[in-house]
């Protein structure tokens, strides 16, 4: 396999968004992850959500994934 990369060094920007600023325990906290990445061979890997089986993952749910070219 040969991977070839003609462009510049990849740049990628990330932003991280919260419907709240003060959580109170059983309530839900909507996170929005916004990921642009320009450049590169064109592989992102982000691992969301966290690993099964662990108490990070119990209450965490993917609702929407967006991708674009």
């Amino acid at each position: 396999m040969i991977a070839l990369s003609l462009s510049d060094k990849p740049t990628i920007s990330i932003t991280l968004g919260t419907d709240k600023s003060v959580l109170y325990v059983d309530e839900e906290l909507n996170i929005e992850l916004n990921v642009d990445v320009h450049g590169g061979f064109g592989l992102l890997i982000i691992r969301a959500p966290p690993i099964p089986s662990t108490s990070m993952a119990e209450g965490f749910e993917l609702i929407k994934a967006i991708t674009s070219m």
